[in-house]
């Protein structure tokens, strides 16, 4: 495994000094080889598994250890896989963070000109931000966005042969180059990308544009779901809102398959625009559900 991801990048990371948190998972057994052979000068931290801490307080889904790491070391960059290794979220030279959303964005170009994009499509999910799709479309690139989960990512891929998806959470998928997301070898194309532009991750990742977005939950039982589901007045509700974004953001609300509630996350041109209109649905809906159960 090591021996074909190193084939892939080869000495692309001659130079560069990153920190390299592996979430006491299982990249600790392959990304410090590889990395190192690539040419990077690694530190690294969540490199002590003992069966139990896995992800504790490290990783991809903790990066504050790696970001506070980064700037302290003055390091280039940092990278954090999770615990079973097919995520990667990286942090710049100042510690900000470039989740998956940022990875695709700035790998995607960089496929086309070299021709390995296919059909010239990004695959996403319904919680990319929809700054990266006004990003990819200026470039003539399209987004397809797909259920969450990078299994569905994979799917459609798979079915309409494109070679490129992922998720803001950092599964990133090269079809082409592995059957998954493969966290070592994102890190390996993002930061070849960075090395061989000559660029800063930060000066990379800030070109493409995020959308402030914010998730809240609203309190749901079975009845209040199914009632979510069929009430043509929520519909419509959700529908005003889209309609004050002009096409300049996304709403997507859906009831969860694991808690007694209903997401709703709103992505706006401005912080303000986005918590205006993400309480005022939250408070819509909420007053719907009681008034379907009222008497």
């Amino acid at each position: 495994y090591i021996d074909y991801i190193c084939s892939i990048g080869g000495d692309c990371l001659s130079g560069l000094r990153i920190g390299v948190d592996m979430a006491n998972g299982a990249t600790c057994a392959t990304a410090l080889s590889a990395l190192r052979r690539m040419g990077a000068e690694c530190i690294p931290i969540g490199d002590s598994p003992n069966g139990k801490n896995v992800n504790e307080n490290c990783g991809s889904t903790h990066i504050g250890a790696l970001s506070a790491l980064v700037k302290e070391r003055g390091l280039d960059a940092g990278v954090a896989f999770d615990g079973d290794g097919d995520r990667l979220i990286a942090v710049d030279e100042r510690g900000e963070t470039v989740d998956g959303d940022a990875a695709l964005g700035i790998l995607a170009p960089i496929m086309k000109e070299a021709g390995g994009l296919k059909k010239n499509t990004v695959v996403g999910t319904v919680m990319t931000n929809p700054g990266l799709a006004c990003y990819l479309e200026e470039r003539d690139i399209r987004l397809l966005s797909t259920k969450v989960g990078d299994r569905h990512v994979l799917e459609l891929m798979e079915s309409e042969g494109y070679s490129l998806g992922g998720e803001s959470s950092g599964h990133i998928i090269f079809r082409e180059l592995a059957t998954t997301g493969d966290g070592l070898l994102t890190a390996t194309l993002l930061l070849g990308v960075a090395r061989s532009s000559g660029k800063r991750l930060s000066e990379l990742a800030s070109a493409v544009p995020r959308l402030p977005q914010l998730t809240v939950n609203v309190a749901a039982d079975n009845a209040d779901k199914r009632s979510f589901s069929a009430d043509r007045g929520i519909a419509e509700i959700i529908k005003a809102a889209e309609d004050e974004l002009g096409g300049r953001g996304k709403i997507l609300a859906r009831v969860s398959g694991t808690e007694p509630c209903i997401r709703i996350t709103v992505s706006a041109e401005t912080e303000e625009m986005t918590e205006r209109i993400c309480r005022e649905l939250s408070s819509a809906i909420s007053d719907r559900l009681a008034q379907a159960k009222a008497p």
